[in-house]
């Protein structure tokens, strides 16, 4: 039943309408202030089953700090988002790929939580049966973060 219920949230920010205005408020002020490449909804739905995988294995940590992560997923629906400004540059530092999620309660339901998680790390693992798999969900990550530094890139030639 969990396998079905990690991406329960995602239709309601990637379809129209929105019906409760505290929920477009949020996404409102998450959409203005991110200044990272948001998934789009394939890549929200394999990285949160991945993060499900990845629980069942022990290979996730709330914290971005605490091992040697491959994938850090954030939640773009985090109130106060000023929580998760410092994570992309850690990452980078770090070499770590990041991916942004629209919903912080898809994220803890991947993760088995009841309580909303703004951001979650899977730690890499060679021994584990999902280092193929988080290989593959890196390099889709990569490639988004690719494309908005070429968008993010031609925006600022054009001002």
């Amino acid at each position: 039943m969990l396998y079905h219920s990690a991406t329960d949230l995602l239709p309601q920010f990637y379809s129209q309408p929105r019906q409760s205005p505290q929920t477009l408020k949020k996404w409102s002020l998450a959409q203005e202030l991110i200044t990272w490449p948001m998934a789009d909804a394939a890549l929200a739905q394999e990285s949160l089953d991945l993060l499900q995988q990845a629980m069942h294995y022990d290979q996730i940590k709330k914290g971005a700090n605490e091992r040697i992560s491959e994938i850090v997923v954030l939640a773009a629906d985090t109130v106060p988002l000023a929580i998760l400004m410092h994570l992309p540059a850690l990452c980078e530092c770090k070499n770590v790929s990041y991916v942004v999620v629209p919903s912080k309660h898809a994220i803890s339901r991947a993760c088995g939580m009841s309580r909303p998680i703004s951001a979650a790390n899977i730690d890499s693992n060679d021994a584990s049966d999902l280092v193929q798999r988080i290989e593959q969900t890196r390099n889709k990550v990569e490639q988004l973060a690719i494309q908005w530094i070429a968008v993010k890139g031609q925006m600022e030639m054009d001002h």
